[in-house]
């Protein structure tokens, strides 16, 4: 067996030929290891983050369908209600009723002629 000195070990000739040593051999398994780890677990992470980022966004959609099915509700009722509001019978009533208007008699209106 063929003797080397570095640093002051002993090391085997298939060493040299291989250009390894015991120790770097050691950081490169561990090297390896934690990329192959890494490897792993970031596509892992990725993916998790994406899946839960869509199921969220599911529920976000569907309350967003849910609060515009309330607010076309809201809106046909609303509508509905100007409609009744607006009504000329419901008008002539207030007018008539609670107001004390009355309707125009034959003398009292006068018709405006336009200017230029």
């Amino acid at each position: 067996m063929h003797k080397a000195y570095t640093t002051g070990r002993l090391l085997k000739v298939q060493d040299i030929v291989k250009g390894t040593r015991p120790k770097r051999r050691r950081i490169q398994l561990i090297t390896n290891a934690v990329a192959i780890v890494f490897a792993i677990v970031v596509p892992l992470l990725i993916y998790l983050w994406t899946h839960l980022h869509f199921v969220s966004l599911g529920y976000r959609l569907s309350e967003a369908r849910d609060a515009n099915t309330k607010l076309l509700g809201l809106n046909e009722k609303l509508k509905i209600e100007t409609l009744a509001l607006r009504a000329p019978a419901r008008i002539d009533t207030i007018a008539t009723k609670d107001l004390g208007l009355h309707h125009p008699r034959a003398g009292q209106w006068v018709v405006l002629e336009e200017t230029e």
